[in-house]
């Protein structure tokens, strides 16, 4: 039995008489959406969402992990037309919630995590294709989160960063302020020595290129550093893929190989 009637579902909800009760609540009400999804499948974990914009209890902490164990969901589960419905109508409710959201609320609990994987949320459910989402729907949510993320950029790691940008850059998002500040975080990520390196560094790369926007102070730092190429001071391995993204992105944004000879020598 799924949906409101499951005993799965009721052990998650707050009991009659406990509602009211600030020390009854579940002090993280983001892992009730983990555990929903893992434990009881997509069918509780929709209603827990829905049942989370009724009651007017989602913070920025519970929708982010809502809409990114969604997005996982649905990369793994492209096939599953009965769950369209409920998925677009909570996505919409969710958009609003975030926007919302960094447009009036993007205080200290806004973390550069929260805006990073929003952007990749709405990125990766735009890749599967049986939702039927265009990049132009997310308009409304992604002009408040720029606009909210850019004087947070300061803060942002490697990771962050780079899941930040190849959200815009997927749903063709083009902000150019946030690209712009974005560069001067991912120089002073580079200049640091601070790590930068495999799929975030590609991330970053790839979503210049894509997003047509040249950056050549940024280009020019990278170039200074062959050794985003090697494994060894990286914790992930540098894969030939992202080797491979990140020469596509400086031969598509920058034109003539020759201008970057000897990092493409390194690559």
């Amino acid at each position: 039995m799924v949906g409101r009637e499951s005993s799965f579902y009721g052990s998650l909800v707050p009991r009659p008489g406990h509602s009211k009760d600030r020390e009854s609540r579940d002090p993280a009400p983001h892992l009730a959406f983990i555990r929903a999804l893992e434990e009881g499948g997509i069918s509780d974990f929709l209603t827990l969402v829905e049942d989370g914009f009724v009651h007017k209890n989602l913070d920025i902490v519970s929708a982010t992990t809502a809409l990114h164990r969604l997005a996982r969901w649905w990369s793994r589960n492209e096939r599953a037309t009965e769950f369209v419905r409920r998925t677009l109508e909570i996505l919409v409710l969710i958009s609003h919630h975030l926007a919302d959201m960094f447009r009036f609320k993007a205080d200290d609990h806004v973390q550069p995590r929260h805006f990073a994987i929003t952007a990749w949320a709405f990125a990766s459910l735009l890749r599967c294709r049986i939702l039927k989402l265009r990049g132009e729907d997310f308009q409304g949510l992604f002009r408040p989160l720029a606009e909210a993320a850019i004087p947070r950029l300061p803060e942002f790691d490697g990771q962050s960063l780079g899941n930040l940008l190849w959200g815009f850059a997927v749903c063709r998002q083009v902000h150019r302020r946030l690209f712009f500040v974005a560069a001067r975080r991912a120089i002073q990520l580079l200049q640091s020595g601070e790590e930068l390196r495999g799929q975030n560094l590609s991330n970053i790369l790839w979503s210049f290129s894509q997003s047509r926007l040249p950056n050549h102070a940024l280009f020019e730092e990278v170039a200074r550093c062959p050794e985003v190429f090697s494994d060894s001071t990286a914790s992930s391995v540098v894969s030939s893929q992202h080797i491979t993204n990140m020469l596509w992105a400086f031969s598509r944004i920058h034109g003539k190989i020759g201008m970057f000879r000897s990092f493409f020598d390194a690559g």
